[in-house]
């Protein structure tokens, strides 16, 4: 809520796009009359829409392979295959997707009191709290509530959970976690494989001050700063992610955040010089921080490929082999597990081909 100048609002509002906000593709524009509460359904609707295009195209594979199984082709392609590379999608769709369909989420139970003792929403000024019509879609905010602000961290960390003894495993069940649920835990060090819920946390604080704290801008804001500057510390008191570079970018994200919300607090304050060029030095500050940011990841993401596709050495080969060790000890239930372990086969199995090796 912070009264942050017009084109800096519009420069955020376009940097929402990395958190696939679906307001970016104006709804509205496209289908002629369209009120806010059809923009919230479709918003609310978009995770079902993104799960049923990705079962139609793994209809489509399965339909693939009936056929060329009726060409008697030599080799089919595999559903399995298909499974490997929609589930882990769509799982990062939801963690990249999570903060705008929470804040729609959310946003509907913002409502502000007026000077006639009537409710009306904060996201749209025309809607009356508490009416027939915002009646009609609280079951759907509910359950919206229910499955993705709530469900979503707790499916994932669930699934986590149950499975934390088999997450490193040198096997063909251990493979398929890391396949399907491998952007949820596998950048973080093996013991803090359930970091990704602290991310949610985090997120999740945020969202709710920015959207029950809207009568109390400074509030508001100073309560946003405190979350970010605890996030900040405890990044760098844990160290969770296991790429390193991760960690120092993860801190300069945060970093950037706490840098931004400050100067809207002192620009809203009215602390800072009150000059005609003020509101240009904040936007020039706001866009050097984002360019700051995303060479630091374009950097982080190219070293990180470096790493990938560089020529393996035997020392590295050492290396893996004693780290590999050492998760199958932390993740083992016996000695025999990890006698069992290391005999089963890794990248080569009976069931593949040579290729697919």
């Amino acid at each position: 809520q912070l009264k942050w100048p017009q084109y800096i609002k519009v420069f955020f509002n376009d940097l929402s796009g990395f958190n696939l906000n679906p307001q970016l593709t104006a709804p509205e524009c496209s289908f002629t009359g369209m009120s806010w509460s059809q923009q919230w359904i479709f918003t609310m609707f978009f995770p079902a829409l993104v799960a049923a295009f990705m079962s139609v195209v793994y209809v489509v594979v399965w339909l693939l392979r009936q056929w060329q199984l009726a060409k008697s082709y030599e080799r089919p392609i595999k559903t399995s295959r298909a499974w490997d590379i929609i589930v882990p999608t769509y799982v990062t769709f939801l963690l990249f997707f999570y903060i705008s369909i929470s804040q729609a989420t959310v946003s509907f139970f913002d409502c502000t009191e007026q000077g006639d003792n009537t409710f009306t929403l904060d996201a749209s000024a025309d809607i009356l709290c508490y009416s027939s019509d915002w009646f009609t879609l609280l079951p759907l905010a509910v359950l919206g509530f229910l499955i993705y602000v709530i469900g979503i961290p707790v499916a994932l960390f669930s699934a986590l959970y149950i499975r934390k003894n088999k997450l490193y495993d040198v096997s063909r069940k251990g493979q398929q976690m890391y396949r399907w649920l491998g952007p949820v835990y596998l950048r973080f060090h093996v013991r803090y494989y359930w970091w990704e819920m602290v991310v949610f946390a985090r997120k999740l604080f945020l969202i709710a001050a920015g959207s029950f704290l809207t009568g109390f801008t400074l509030f508001q804001s100073v309560t946003a700063v405190f979350i970010l500057v605890v996030a900040l510390w405890i990044q760098l008191l844990v160290y969770p992610f296991a790429y390193q570079k991760a960690n120092w970018l993860e801190a300069l994200l945060n970093f950037a955040l706490i840098v931004l919300f400050l100067m809207g607090i002192l620009f809203q304050s009215g602390t800072l010089p009150d000059a005609s060029g003020m509101p240009e030095f904040i936007f020039g500050v706001a866009v050097v921080l984002f360019t700051v940011c995303l060479a630091a990841a374009l950097y982080c993401v190219g070293c990180e490929l470096l790493d990938v596709y560089r020529p393996i050495t035997d020392e590295d080969l050492l290396i893996m082999q004693k780290q590999l060790g050492k998760h199958e000890l932390e993740h083992a239930h016996s000695t025999a597990d990890v006698s069992v372990a290391r005999e089963a086969p890794t990248l080569v199995d009976e069931d593949f081909s040579d290729d697919e090796s």
